[in-house]
């Protein structure tokens, strides 16, 4: 039974200059744009925050559109997305008969302004 350690050879600064730079080489020039641009477009619920990695699951193929306008009369419109049982916690929002939703704008609106105070 071989009982001896046997030390590993480190490499020399050289050595470790070109690993880094044949790794860096390997990499596509686009690749940190892509991940960036899927990060952007990734779903996130207006209500709390969390992104699509949870099992809750996301209302609707589309997101909600919020209008508003600011005090010089410019339309500003954005677009959200809420988890199902965020809007059905909500108490403004109303489910129809026909799967659609109503007031999760209003709901998401007053999510926003609310402060609470923790005594």
């Amino acid at each position: 039974m071989d009982t001896s350690f046997k030390e590993l050879d480190k490499p020399d600064a050289a050595t470790i200059q070109a690993m880094q730079l044949e790794a860096m080489m390997r990499l596509d020039s686009d690749q940190p744009f892509l991940t960036m641009d899927q990060w952007r477009n990734r779903k996130v619920c207006a209500f709390c925050n969390d992104d699509g990695t949870s099992k809750d699951h996301f209302i609707g193929p589309y997101p909600f559109l919020l209008a508003s306008m600011n005090r010089f009369g410019d339309t500003k419109k954005r677009h959200f997305w809420a988890h199902d049982a965020c809007a059905r916690h909500s108490p403004e929002v109303i489910q129809g008969k026909d799967g659609t939703w109503y007031n999760v704008s209003t709901a998401m609106r007053r999510g926003r302004t609310v402060v609470s105070y923790m005594l």
